[in-house]
């Protein structure tokens, strides 16, 4: 006797009077009509989702985009105090939901899909659609989550193939890469004197700060 939501993922046409009906509420569409319902901004078209990555009933990505410039995409989602995104996650069972910005340069599109870390940086392999993601050391767990979900969604979420590495693995093993500033001015075409220094600089030149954090998260990864 209990009302449910479910989505509707094929109706299946036969030779016979019944079509049976295959319905989820694991599919990531089902995430995504709920979206639309409880959130007037994405029912109406002004803030669009781009991509969801699910692991049903645990946690989820979805990147969003504004279609106009004066709306705040994610903030749109979230809602004050978060009170939209709380009553979606109380319909999908207490799914944690990431809402994230899309966006069309894939460097910072990965860099949004791997928060709650930070990157530092970033090496591109656009031929084979892949990168790898500079973070600092601190943040290598989160960046990798647990049991490796925050990374695996994040993969789903953008469709690149993405390597995790700390400034200190970056570095010890010559990987080339370039800073987010770099990146940003490249895009911008802006002078790289008018730009004021990546306040991450300090993690690639102060080597025992490096060491001490890479034996913490040696630690907490050990504990996890």
């Amino acid at each position: 006797g209990d009302s449910i939501n479910v989505y509707v993922v094929d109706v299946v046409k036969d030779s016979k009077k019944s079509s049976p009906v295959l319905v989820s509420r694991n599919h990531p569409n089902f995430l995504r009509r709920v979206m639309e319902r409880e959130i007037n901004e994405i029912f109406d078209g002004t803030v669009e989702i781009r991509s969801i990555a699910r692991e049903a009933g645990d946690r989820s990505k979805v990147a969003v985009w504004s279609t106009q410039p004066n709306v705040d995409a994610t903030g749109a989602c979230i809602g004050a105090k978060g009170v939209r995104i709380q009553s979606i996650s109380q319909q999908l069972a207490g799914e944690k939901i990431d809402v994230i910005l899309y966006d069309e340069r894939p460097e910072f599109y990965v860099a949004e899909a791997l928060k709650p870390s930070k990157v530092f940086g970033i090496s591109l392999d656009e031929e084979n659609k892949a990168m790898v993601a500079i973070v600092p050391n601190e943040d290598f767990s989160l960046a990798i989550g647990k049991k490796g979900q925050n990374a695996r969604l994040a993969v789903k979420l953008t469709g690149w193939k993405i390597d995790i590495k700390t400034v200190d693995e970056a570095l010890s093993q010559n990987i080339p890469f370039k800073t987010m500033n770099e990146i940003e001015r490249e895009y911008n075409n802006v002078d790289v004197a008018v730009i004021e220094e990546n306040p991450y600089d300090e993690v690639i030149t102060n080597e025992e700060v490096v060491e001490e954090v890479k034996e913490e998260v040696v630690v907490e990864e050990t504990v996890t």
